[in-house]
């Protein structure tokens, strides 16, 4: 049974990218730069490789009270975790329609080789959105 007034949201985007930065002027616009879908490893640089950043924006919208927050990266074909976070505490307050954009950074990810890897999202320990990325 779930706490009164704790409700799952829904992950409208979840993005990787190199950096995400609120805008200075405006703190409701997010610049993404270095969308990451493909990471290129230069064939001399040796394995296992480590990524510096994967940054994480996430839309939620529809979630309510407090929630511990994390990401964890996958070897897909393996399952084989390669990072994880902390958790992250946040309170997504009681207003049902109000949409949440939050940024996490991972840094210094282990690449074991070359193939598909997940970054996967957990409300509450629950893995709620996971989105994919190649490393060629």
């Amino acid at each position: 049974m779930r706490p009164v007034g704790m409700v799952e949201p829904v992950v409208r985007q979840m993005i990787l990218c190199e950096e995400v930065e609120r805008d200075p002027d405006n703190p409701r616009r997010i610049n993404i730069m270095g969308l990451m879908n493909t990471v290129i490893v230069p064939p001399d640089e040796p394995m296992p490789f480590l990524l510096r950043q994967i940054a994480v924006y996430l839309l939620l919208a529809g979630g309510r009270g407090p929630a511990t927050l994390s990401l964890s990266a996958y070897q897909a074909e393996s399952e084989e975790m390669v990072y994880e976070t902390a958790g992250r505490s946040v309170d997504l307050g009681q207003d049902p329609l109000r949409a949440h954009g939050l940024i996490h950074r991972m840094q210094d990810v282990g690449i074991h080789e070359r193939g598909v890897y997940c970054i996967r999202f957990r409300y509450n320990g629950r893995e709620i959105a996971e989105q994919f990325f190649e490393v060629r």
